[in-house]
């Protein structure tokens, strides 16, 4: 549970708010995260950030453009809150590499308190595998998988300096749809094809990503996180077809994003507020490896096979395997 109790319910918390309260946490601190673009998750942590002082903020991204126009965005709020960029794109594993490689060139930049893996696709324009390796697996878990071993020494020597580190990976209540397809991991043969199993297989394997890092980094003093944000009509949202919209009852004809029992919307603000809570609230810290959902640990609402160690110890052996590269931490 949060250190602090609102007469609000946790679903309403905003990212603001929650930052505020964590202040004393965020000062100092030197936070990368990945997936930033205007109107994004990722901007808007940032921005609720920002204002708290932390040392720097790494804005990684796969659209240079993007990226400065959130870095002047950015400042604009906190003028005097140091940045810089990073181009990052998920897909590329030649790309990753040399994403880390940049980032571990920074002498200035000789920790990283926080990472949050907070980059995502969702797809449904059909499957899309490459190099043999499908779409959604390779960008939501495999690329975070990579880019995150490679810069793990900045991670680890922040815990040495500050007496932790913290690693976020973002998932979505959207695993429940599917575990890892061990013996059809491109969903080639899915019949008919959908793309949310795709999805869903690639948010279980983030999670399973999280309580891998909680076993290896422990003696570290390193934690790990997962958590679904909520529903935030967000470019990973606008991105599907209307009729796929319609059909799930997210939104009209006209695209405008409907509410029902099953769907209710979040505002970008209230979708970021628990990336907040798993980057800096000292309450959760005994429970590195754990799901978090409307800023809490999450315990009924979280399949079984997204916790499993031993699915986690087999998706890492796989991850090296994909990768082409093996990490011992």
């Amino acid at each position: 549970m949060p250190a602090f109790a609102w007469n609000t319910p946790q679903w309403h918390y905003k990212a603001e708010d929650i930052a505020h309260h964590h202040a004393d946490r965020i000062k100092g601190r030197t936070v990368l995260i990945t997936g930033v673009a205007q109107g994004s998750l990722g901007q808007c942590f940032c921005t609720s950030i920002a204002p708290y002082s932390p040392k720097t903020l790494i804005l990684a991204g796969r659209s240079p453009e993007k990226l400065e126009l959130c870095q002047k965005e950015l400042h604009s709020i906190a003028p005097d809150v140091s940045t810089r960029v990073l181009h990052l794109d998920l897909g590329d594993f030649d790309q990753v590499r040399k994403a880390a490689d940049e980032v571990n060139g920074w002498d200035d930049v000789p920790v990283i308190d926080v990472l949050v893996n907070n980059a995502g696709l969702s797809d449904g324009s059909g499957l899309k595998i490459i190099d043999g390796i499908e779409q959604h697996f390779r960008i939501n878990h495999l690329g975070h998988f990579l880019f995150t071993n490679l810069i793990m020494a900045k991670v680890v020597k922040a815990a040495e300096q500050n007496g932790e580190a913290r690693i976020v990976n973002v998932s979505s209540r959207g695993h429940v749809i599917s575990d890892i397809r061990w013996d059809d991991l491109t969903l080639e043969k899915l019949d008919p094809w959908n793309f949310m199993p795709c999805y869903g297989q690639s948010k279980t394997a983030n999670i399973l990503f999280s309580v891998s890092l909680a076993e290896k980094l422990a003696s570290k003093n390193v934690q790990a996180f997962s958590l679904h944000p909520g529903s935030a009509w967000t470019g990973l949202i606008t991105r599907l077809p209307t009729e796929e919209l319609m059909a799930r009852g997210w939104a009209d004809k006209d695209r405008n994003p409907t509410d029902s029992e099953k769907m209710h919307w979040k505002t970008m603000s209230q979708g970021t507020s628990t990336h907040v809570t798993a980057a800096f609230d000292p309450s959760i810290s005994e429970h590195s490896g754990s799901y978090l959902q409307d800023n809490q640990i999450e315990t009924e609402d979280v399949k079984p096979y997204a916790l499993d160690k031993n699915s986690a110890e087999r998706l890492w052996k796989l991850s090296e395997e994909l990768v082409r590269q093996r990490f011992n931490i």
